[in-house]
């Protein structure tokens, strides 16, 4: 992940109006706006969602914003533009920070931070990021946030159906359902209902109880050809079933013994 801040030549002082994180990998970008912008000093892409309160621009308009400052990829003579520039190919991001994000539709541009660099407001922000997400028992989502919050979210709330599997957006702005449908992290947290346990509870459940073949073998001083048996006949459940490992309570196992 690359860090950006954003300034506007424009604007009084120099003061950064917001940060653009880009992920690399995935060529995607989210923008965190400062709060005390409205919709004339945003930048004009943004000033709807400042207009409403939102200050965490998603990926679609982020990138829309990015992509109004790189050269496009059908842009004619493209191939002799990235050898003059020493790209090997059409990178988004890296034509972005060569051009400093520079564009004729705004007085932005754009100066590249290391993550320590970020102001607190931001970090501050970024903790009510998904750090995970499952669906339970068919009918609701359960996301754990790095501020070690759990928020409960009913699949009917976001019109998912019968959604089976649930995924982490790029930063954790946001979960997938499916992998069709997109639950931003403002829904996620203006809709869904914090639960009376922390997140952490979660992962200590996670690091305590649940053990690999392994260490399932381990315990039963066995063999995997013995444990295999045993889940063949029903003496043991594995929690997970995977090709070559499965995944086991610990406290089943133990009590097998």
């Amino acid at each position: 992940m690359r860090i950006f801040a954003i300034l506007d030549s424009e604007a009084e002082g120099r003061e950064e109006i917001g940060y653009l994180f880009c992920f690399e990998k995935t060529e995607e970008y989210i923008v965190e706006l400062r709060e005390n912008l409205d919709e004339w000093t945003a930048p004009l892409l943004f000033s709807k969602y400042v207009k409403n309160g939102s200050y965490t621009i998603p990926k679609e308009a982020s990138g829309l914003w990015v992509a109004e400052r790189v050269i496009p990829a059908g842009r004619q003579n493209l191939g002799m533009i990235l050898k003059n520039h020493g790209l090997s190919e059409y990178k988004e991001h890296r034509l972005l920070a060569l051009s400093k994000g520079y564009s004729s539709q705004d007085s932005c541009y754009i100066r590249e931070i290391k993550p320590d660099e970020l102001p607190g407001w931001v970090t501050k922000r970024r903790r009510s990021n998904v750090r995970e997400c499952f669906i339970n028992n068919n009918k609701e989502i359960i996301c754990l946030l790095y501020d070690n919050s759990a928020l409960l979210l009913p699949l009917s709330e976001v019109e998912a159906g019968r959604a089976v599997s649930c995924s982490v957006e790029t930063g954790g702005y946001g979960i997938r359902l499916d992998d069709r449908i997109t639950v931003e992290k403002g829904t996620l947290l203006e809709k869904g209902k914090k639960l009376g346990i922390p997140a952490e509870l979660f992962y200590s459940f996670a690091r305590e109880c649940v053990i690999n073949t392994r260490e399932a073998c381990d315990v039963l001083g066995c063999t995997r050809q013995n444990l295999a048996y045993h889940i063949d006949n029903g003496h043991i459940v594995p929690l997970k079933e995977g090709e070559r490992e499965n995944l086991f309570l610990k406290g089943e196992v133990e009590s097998y013994c």
